[in-house]
């Protein structure tokens, strides 16, 4: 639900005001001001409301998905909010099945299956919660590895052939998700021990993964999980206290729910209780709005 508070956000900055908002997506003004302050306040939002905020947003944000994958690519993240369950292995293996010997004409699309599989087979490592029918984490890491550098492979073909140029722009934005996703999963792999950490932070310098974080967020604004990737790498990079207030910063304009190091939306754990966040947490513990409280 954390990505709604950034939709709602950009909005509004598109329209100029809450009201001009209301009218577009038919939600009443004290509810999307809720949305904007309240933590797990768009948990109230219904279905239709949410399908009304995401058509508005897609009809003037550039997609890096087609459509349907899209779609896809929201239910799924919807699912990952309460890892483990029966429904969320059910979608993945529905996504898995679909997409598995689907070869579509454009390229953009080809490219899109690969980001959307790599999303499944993340979501296997990361979201199982001790469920051992969902596989192991590390098959999986390596699965979605390669699915992204796949994708990326798709697209620079793509981008050398001028009768492609209407999807030149998708794929551009594509490969920038196929890029962050693929720092992501060699990360991810590091910290369970399935690759050396040395080796992989090594690699995220040389690849200026914050800097490619950074510019995905700007392209993509609504998107929470950047925002978390982006300050967990540069606490586990040690970055510079500038670069992990970036990401907090973003993390908290997307869901304000971030302001206590206590609060999880469900697909992440909190931020007191994430060992990739230790650098983060020792640089700005003050933050903690419980600690606050405690201190007041």
């Amino acid at each position: 639900m954390a990505m709604y508070p950034g939709k709602v956000m950009f909005l509004r900055t598109h329209y100029g005001s809450l009201p001009a908002v209301s009218r577009r997506v038919g939600l009443g003004e004290r509810h999307l001001r809720r949305i904007l302050t309240v933590p797990g306040a768009a948990k109230t939002i219904s279905p239709i409301n949410k399908q009304n905020i995401d058509r508005e947003w897609q009809r003037l944000q550039l997609s890096f998905l087609p459509e349907h994958l899209m779609n896809a690519r929201a239910d799924l993240t919807n699912l990952k909010a309460d890892p483990g369950t029966p429904a969320l292995l059910a979608r993945i293996v529905e996504i898995e099945g679909m997409l598995a010997d689907s070869y579509p004409k454009s390229a953009w699309f080809r490219a899109g299956n690969q980001y959307l599989l790599a999303l499944a087979s993340l979501a296997r490592a990361l979201q199982h919660k001790g469920n051992a029918v969902f596989g192991g984490p590390g098959s999986a890491l390596r699965n979605a590895e390669k699915r992204l550098l796949d994708g990326r492979k798709i697209v620079a073909a793509a981008l050398l052939d001028e009768r492609r140029e209407a999807e030149h722009q998708h794929l551009k934005a594509l490969d920038q998700a196929l890029h962050c996703n693929w720092m992501v999963a060699i990360a991810e792999q590091s910290k369970l021990g399935f690759r050396s950490e040395e080796s992989v932070f090594q690699t995220l310098r040389q690849q200026d993964a914050l800097g490619s974080l950074k510019g995905f967020l700007k392209e993509n604004p609504c998107l929470w999980q950047a925002a978390v990737n982006g300050l967990e790498l540069a606490s586990r990079l040690k970055a510079s206290d500038n670069d992990m207030l970036f990401f907090y910063t973003e993390l908290l304009r997307l869901d304000p729910g971030f302001e206590r190091f206590a609060y999880s939306p469900g697909e992440v754990v909190a931020i007191k209780d994430e060992p990739g966040l230790a650098y983060f947490r020792e640089r700005f513990s003050h933050l903690d709005k419980d600690i606050k409280r405690r201190l007041t």
